[in-house]
């Protein structure tokens, strides 16, 4: 597009292009304008981005289901042994954890795509903490740890396995999510739904009591993928990182990187970083894109009005107690794993290291809500 003269103060109408006026479509579709520099300057070379703007065309109804289609449809069984149960189908197996309430591994054509973490022992796993940033650290800190957020245990409290249907095996699980000593947690009945098409499909119901506080950092999942499913592609807010105060320098599109470590934000101080808003799905494959998994919000009646359809996203392989313990970016450790976050509801990060903290409508609520993911292997 040419672009007129504009005199500073001033403004001019530029119009858009013919093709851009009337294209209709059933899809979700944007007009991306993406102002750049024509020529080198001093401060920036040419073509360096200055501004970019989005208006959103047409949307399209949300995808609840998986739109792949599978290769093979299971007969699926259900084997029992002491303290587990492992569902398995034609190319898949699930191991459940029957003694604690949660999945400690998933196979898929012979490739592990979900492993359980040497302390939690779950592969999947409710959480409601991440690591403080630094503008966290005079005021919201001190008040989650003072309620123990970052302590949560989980107490099995019931468990039931439904494998009557011939194309599903159901296990339903209650838990309570607390910390230690402290008289407030969560009640989270989670029904895990493992299809025989191979697709695993969460859905998880909070219901808070006690005294509780009334802000948390997160709402969501903790997933550990093996190392080598280091290749990320989401549809969603990017390329850069996004949180609900912290989002307008992106923008939706279809994103990739070659590996983890291309989405992390590399603070000075470690901290919280590398979160993705508003996203659609997301994607993680190993580097020659043979195998991997792929997240979508799903969830149907489960979802509640404080629940959008779009969820966040979180990709690293730093775990939070190695950015929690870190002092500089030297001091940080890898995990000898994929660490993986699907997000409800996620909080902004303020001003608090120099103004105002989360602005209260940013801040997540602790309340009764419900939330879900689907969860499918994918092939080459």
């Amino acid at each position: 597009m040419e672009i007129p003269s504009v005199a500073p103060g001033a403004s001019v109408k530029v119009p858009l292009p013919t093709s851009a006026q009337e294209t209709k479509s059933d899809k979700e579709l944007y007009l991306t304008v993406v102002f750049t520099l024509r020529d080198s300057t001093d401060w920036a070379e040419a073509n360096h981005e200055i501004a970019v703007f989005q208006h959103q065309i047409s949307t399209a109804e949300p995808t609840l289901v998986s739109t792949l289609t599978p290769s093979t449809v299971s007969t699926l069984s259900v084997e029992t042994a002491r303290a587990k149960s492992i569902i398995k189908g034609s190319n898949f197996s699930i191991t459940f954890d029957t003694a604690r309430g949660h999945i400690s591994s998933w196979i898929s054509n012979g490739t592990l795509l979900l492993e359980a973490d040497p302390t939690t022992h779950a592969a999947i796993s409710p959480s409601f903490w991440r690591a403080p940033t630094d503008n966290d650290k005079r005021g919201s800190l001190e008040y989650w740890t003072r309620f123990g957020v970052d302590t949560l245990t989980s107490q099995l409290r019931s468990i039931s396995i439904d494998d009557s249907a011939p194309d599903k095996v159901e296990i339903t699980t209650t838990t309570f999510l607390s910390p230690p000593i402290l008289s407030w947690g969560y009640t989270a009945t989670t029904i895990y739904t493992i299809s025989a098409t191979g697709t695993l499909a969460i859905s998880v119901s909070l219901t808070p009591s006690g005294a509780m506080p009334e802000h948390v950092p997160r709402v969501g999942l903790n997933l550990r993928l093996p190392r080598q499913l280091n290749k990320v592609k989401w549809h969603g807010l990017g390329p850069g990182e996004s949180y609900p105060d912290k989002r307008l320098a992106q923008r939706v599109g279809i994103w990739e990187v070659g590996d983890v470590a291309e989405l992390q934000t590399g603070y000075e101080v470690p901290q919280e970083n590398g979160n993705r808003m508003g996203t659609r799905w997301v994607s993680l494959r190993d580097g020659e894109g043979k195998t991997g998994l792929r997240a979508i919000a799903s969830g149907g009646d489960d979802w509640s009005r404080n629940c959008d359809r779009e969820f966040s996203f979180l990709v690293t392989t730093h775990s939070v107690e190695s950015l929690q313990g870190a002092a500089h970016p030297c001091d940080l450790v890898e995990e000898s794993a994929t660490l993986v976050r699907l997000d409800a509801k996620v909080a902004g990060v303020g001003t608090g290291a120099c103004g105002p903290g989360v602005r209260g409508d940013l801040l997540v609520g602790v309340e009764g809500m419900r939330f879900g993911f689907v969860l499918e292997a994918l092939g080459g």
